[in-house]
Parts: C-alpha cells; structure tokens; sequence
C-alpha cells in the first residue's frame, strides 16, 4: 500500500508542477496579450461555469468512491451501472448548463460592465465556455473511473501533455492576436481530446467496461445520489469560497479589478494543492487504522502527519510573506503593486487551515466529515457577510479580510479541535507537537529574509532565486535541529566509527549503526514512515 501510494504521490506531484509552472509562465502572458480588463471578463465567466458545476449533484466525487467499491469486490455489473448513470446524470446536466447559458446571457451583461464593442465577442466566448463546462462533466466521469481504478499514473500521462498542449496553443495563438474567443476554443478543444483520451484507456484498462441503456438503475442512481449529498456540500461551500470573492469585486469594482485579485489568489492557491498533494494520501493509511481499531497509531498519525503538514504549508506561507511583493513585482510588473497586502492578508488566514490536511484525512477516515460540510457553509455565510460590509469600505483588501477570518475559524481552528476530540489528543498537545515548532521554523528565516530583501530588494529572477535559497535552507536548518536531531546523532556516529575502522574493512558488522528492520522507512512502525 505504501508504494502504490508513493507512486501516486508522485505521479500527482508531477502534474501539480507542470500545471503550476505552465499556470506561472500564461497567467502574465494574457494579462499583457488581453489587458487587464478583458483577462478580468475571462476570470468572471470561469467562476459563473463553475457554479454550474453544483447542478452535478455530488455525482463526481460519488462516481470514484463507487468504482472503487464495486471493482474491489469484484461486482463488475456495479462498475458498468455506476458509471452509465453517472454518465447519463451528468450529460443532463450539461445540456441543462448550456441551455441556462444560453437563455440568461443578456443578464451577463446587466451584471457585468463590458464595453459595447465586445459584447458580440464576449457573448460567443460565454456559450464556448459553457459547452466546454458540459463536455467537462463527461470527462470527469471518466477521471473518477481512473481514480477508483487508482491508476492516477495514467490520469497525469494524459493531464500533463493537455497542460502542455493547452499553453502551446496559447502562446502561439494569442500571441498572433487572438481574444476571449480563440482562448475559449482552446480550451474547449484540449478538454475534448483528453476526455476522449481518458475515455479510451479506461475501456483498455478495463475490458469489460460497458455503458449502455441496459445497465441504467435505480439503485445504482439512489446510491450515487445518496453518497453524493455531503460530496454536494462540500463542493458547494468550495466553489462558493474560491469562485464568490472574483463575482462580488467584478460586480462593485469592476471587472479590471478581478485581475490584481486573482494574481494573489493563484499565488495562495499553489500552496492548498501542494500540501493536498503531499499530505491528502494519508486518508487510506488513516482508514485503515479507523477500521482495525488501532487508536494509538492513529494518535501518533494525526500529531504527526499534523506535523509535516504544518511543516510544508509554514514553509510556502512564510515564503510568500517575506517574499510575495519580489515575486509579483518580477512575475506580472509593479502596476500590479495592491496584489502584495491583499496577499499578505489571505495567506495569514490560509496559514492555519493549510496546516489540517491530516485532519480532514483522519475525520474523513472515522466518518466524521460532516462537520465539514457543515463548517463549509458558515465560511461562505460568513465570506459573504464581511465581504459585503468591507469591500465598500477597503475595496481589495476588504475582500481578502472578509476571506481570511472565517477561513481561520471555519477550516483551520473547528477542524483541528475535533480532530483532537476525535482522536483523542489534546489541543495544547497538538500545538506544542504539531502547530508550533515548525511555525517557529519558518518565521524565523522568512522574518529575516523580508528584512533584507526589504532593504535590498530582488531585482532580478536570478537575486530573487538567491533569496529563496537562502530562506529554504534557513528552514531546513531550523528543521534539523528542532525534529532530526536523534537521526543527525545516529549519522555523525556512523561516521566517527567509519573512521575508526582499519583500512579495507567496512561497517556492515554486528556493530553497525544501520536501522534495524522496521525502522524507519522500511515498515509501518512510525507513521512518519509514510509521510516523507
């Protein structure tokens, strides 16, 4: 189970750097290619799509799990059925999407100030989107097929060249002149081809594989409908969270406005995906210890995949503290200088909920995921609340504190009290364990880092890089000595015997100092085993 899970990690940690550094490099390009104000329309109908993708039900998180349960015991009429009407469902509600799109588009423009001259444009770029929203939910079916065949190696062979492709294409095609609407087929037609590609290695993967009319049933669609409630609140509280901020500032400030905020929240949004990517594995190991009643271990999981995760979401949080105004400013240009506080205010209050990956693994284990749900809610009711008192007041930045506080009290401090209620930790445990020492370790370095690049700012990527080294290894210093210190002993010992020994013997004696088996990485017996 570990190397499989090892093998996913990195495999997901692959597509997580193609798509973060092709998102780096594009972001810039269209804003200068399309303008502040156009990249902004583009950003607005991105979120209004994406609201539509709550009409699914919960069926995309529904179909996964299903796939995987019925594959397991064997039931291959249960993996035809959920996947026939998972596919059924979802095309409904695409043509629903489209048709709704299509209707209410006069309203787009009531909402939205677009000059008259591109409203012909923006229009034909609103319904291009939309039918790439609803040929997505096709592809999704077919991704939750994959994931429950927990092939996710073949998931990001297919999702990396399609980044690839999809930058390619836009380098070379907007750059030569085109708009919103060359951007929209763009992106329609690389979603075609890799949903056609995943939809021809699932069918290889799994020969018996079939969708047809007679393997619609109503079980299999009350199950996924049932499953799919909770998977519904949940993406119902992120969208809302992630896609809601952009609509309110394009509807009160203007949509040029949306762009300096997006440029701080993609910064942000690279920070969630590389601790889920790293740290979200853990949900199996925890289910596992869940179901066998292993309590101990998973304490010792929850305080220490605690730990790590705390560890990396302080690292790349105190990064972009100490150095997100260096990196804006050499990323997209100076003009974009009211993207640095709003930064600096949403990733203070990102910094604890980063921090609770193994919190959500370990109650999504014990089935305690509900609050979730529920704490989900009262984040966007409370999003939605300071937004619209603070946005007329600070503009910008009142969106990023109307952002910050319920992301602290909603993701970050009520899941970490009942994790340790679930598991049974106590709070100021968890915090002297967990929680504190690794933000010690990187508020240290990012403080002096910002100091001096304060006085002598980056100017350059190659000084900027200079920087940014330093701070790692400042951390990792910092790191070693707070958490590795019983290793870094056990490794100078190892030396200082090498260097005893005669010439020609070596140090694979009765005395060595090499783990023992079950140390270490080589078992299950510490949980940091797979956390590293």
């Amino acid at each position: 189970m570990k190397r499989a899970i090892g093998r996913s990690v990195v495999w997901n940690a692959a597509g997580l750097v193609v798509e973060a550094v092709t998102g780096f490099l594009v972001m810039p390009f269209l804003i200068i290619k399309l303008g502040q104000a156009t990249y902004g329309v583009w950003i607005v109908l991105g979120a209004l799509t994406s609201y539509f993708g709550l009409l699914d039900l919960g069926l995309r998180g529904a179909l996964g799990r299903y796939v995987a349960f019925h594959r397991s015991s064997g039931n291959q009429e249960g993996v035809n059925q959920t996947l026939t009407v998972g596919l059924t469902v979802l095309t409904v509600v695409g043509s629903v999407v489209v048709t709704v799109v299509v209707v209410c588009e006069p309203l787009f423009f009531r909402l939205f100030t677009v000059p008259a001259d591109e409203h012909g444009a923006v229009g034909l770029a609103l319904r291009l989107v939309a039918v790439n929203f609803g040929l997505s939910l096709l592809c999704f079916a077919f991704e939750a097929v994959l994931w429950g065949f927990q092939r996710f190696d073949w998931l990001n062979t297919i999702a990396i060249p399609a980044t690839v492709l999809r930058a390619v294409l836009t380098f070379a095609l907007i750059g030569s002149g085109g708009g919103l609407v060359v951007l929209a087929l763009i992106t329609l037609g690389v979603t075609v081809a890799e949903g056609l590609a995943k939809a021809v290695v699932c069918f290889r993967i799994d020969p018996g594989l079939r969708v047809g009319p007679r393997h619609l049933s109503r079980s299999a669609l009350r199950s996924l409908l049932g499953y799919g409630t909770w998977a519904l609140i949940f993406l119902l509280a992120r969208t809302t969270r992630t896609q809601l901020s952009p609509l309110l500032i394009g509807a009160q400030l203007g949509t040029a406005m949306v762009t300096p905020y997006s440029v701080a929240a993609r910064l942000l949004s690279l920070v969630g995906a590389a601790v889920g990517a790293s740290v979200g594995v853990l949900t199996p190991f925890a289910t596992v210890l869940h179901a066998t009643g292993q309590e101990e271990r998973q304490r010792r999981l929850f305080v220490l995949g605690g730990r790590y995760a705390c560890a990396l979401s302080a690292f790349l949080i105190a990064f972009l503290l100490a150095l997100g105004g260096p990196l804006i400013r050499l990323w997209v240009g100076p003009a974009f200088a009211q993207s640095v506080p709003l930064l600096v205010v949403l990733a203070l209050g990102e910094l604890l909920p980063a921090t609770q990956w193994a919190t959500y693994s370990v109650l999504n284990a014990t089935a305690r995921h509900r609050s979730l749900g529920v704490l989900g809610i009262l984040e966007v009711v409370g999003v939605c609340a300071l937004a619209l008192a603070l946005l007329p007041v600070l503009g910008l930045l009142g969106v990023g504190v109307a952002m910050a506080v319920p992301a602290f009290l909603a993701r970050g401090l009520g899941p970490m009290v009942q994790g340790c209620w679930v598991v049974g930790v106590p709070v100021r445990r968890y915090l002297a364990e967990a929680i504190v020492p690794p933000l010690l370790c990187a508020a240290v370095p990012a403080a002096a880092v910002g100091l001096v690049a304060e006085a002598y700012p980056p100017l350059t990527w190659a000084w900027f890089i200079g920087y940014a080294a330093g701070y790692a290894a400042l951390f990792a210093a910092g790191y070693a000595a707070l958490f590795e210190r019983d290793r870094l002993k056990r490794f100078l010992r190892r030396g200082d015997r090498r260097s005893a020994l005669p010439s020609g013997s070596d140090d694979g004696g009765p005395g060595s100092a090499e783990p023992e088996p079950g140390e270490g990485n080589s078992g299950f017996k510490s949980p940091a085993g797979g956390l590293g």
